[in-house]
């Protein structure tokens, strides 16, 4: 509390945001009023009582299916993103201390990846492997990892050569320490800033794939596949889509204003009461 005190109001307002949707994915099916897959009347009809966002494509509770339909999507997102991060971290810095071959090797394979279009090679991947969980999950890191390493290697190339970095291999320090000890810290601004654009992205390729039929299959509730299922109500009863659209907008703006709050902290160590 201590710490949110002392940051800027968008901030607050972006942790704020991201943690509301947040506890929606999560605990939302607690209070989903029907069955999700329970067919209770006409196909997309119009909100009446006891069912504020009407029906969707099928006769179910619009509401209920947006309450239970976050937790996969956002479990994907952030999983898929956090994995193909922190390889990317990994292996940047990794690259950039071992340079040589490794360096080449690595830097190559990375510049084949980042050439297929990211939504395409999930796309490859998903239609060889199969629309499993898990499967999405590696889909998305393989997106994710060659872009942050790209990103890392290049942020980490100075303070490869800074003299801390010559300091610590003359005392004899190990490579790992080295590398996220002395080169580390140099990395971590661009890193958060990419994240804000990244993490964002993951959500909408995830939600494109449900979209496209490739990601959380029916009749799971999913948000990407109820604004699929539901397109062709847009004029008959548009508040069928709106919970899962506003929610992704709601979710990405907090993304990016909390990164945003928290990168300016870390450039400002008095306002974190560093002295």
């Amino acid at each position: 509390m201590n710490f949110l005190s002392k940051t800027s109001i968008s901030t607050r307002v972006g942790i704020t945001m991201v943690l509301f949707i947040l506890s929606v994915s999560i605990f939302g099916s607690f209070f989903a009023p029907y069955d999700p897959d329970e067919f209770i009347g006409e196909a997309f009809a119009v909100p009446y009582e006891g069912f504020p966002f009407g029906l969707d494509s099928y006769g179910r509770d619009s509401l209920s299916r947006f309450l239970v339909g976050g937790r996969y999507a956002l479990m994907i997102s952030i999983l898929g993103y956090l994995f193909g991060a922190m390889m990317g971290l990994f292996l940047g810095l990794f690259s950039v201390y071992s340079r040589g071959k490794i360096d080449s090797t690595l830097t190559w394979f990375s510049e084949v990846l980042i050439g297929f279009p990211s939504l395409v090679l999930m796309l490859l991947l998903v239609a060889a492997l199969g629309p499993s969980f898990w499967v999405l999950v590696l889909a998305l890191s393989t997106v994710n990892l060659p872009r942050v390493f790209r990103l890392v290697r290049s942020a980490a190339q100075v303070a490869r050569e800074s003299s801390y970095v010559e300091v610590a291999e003359s005392r004899g320090e190990g490579k790992l320490f080295i590398m996220f000890r002395e080169i580390r810290p140099s990395v971590m601004p661009p890193f958060l800033v990419d994240a804000g654009v990244r993490i964002p992205a993951s959500i909408l390729l995830v939600a494109s794939l449900s979209f496209l039929g490739l990601g959380i299959q029916p009749p799971a509730s999913d948000w990407g596949l109820i604004i699929s299922e539901n397109r062709m109500a847009l004029t008959i009863n548009p508040l069928s889509i709106a919970l899962p659209v506003l929610s992704l907008a709601i979710l990405m703006i907090g993304i990016n204003l909390a990164l945003d709050g928290l990168q300016e902290k870390r450039k400002d160590p008095i306002k974190l009461g560093i002295e």
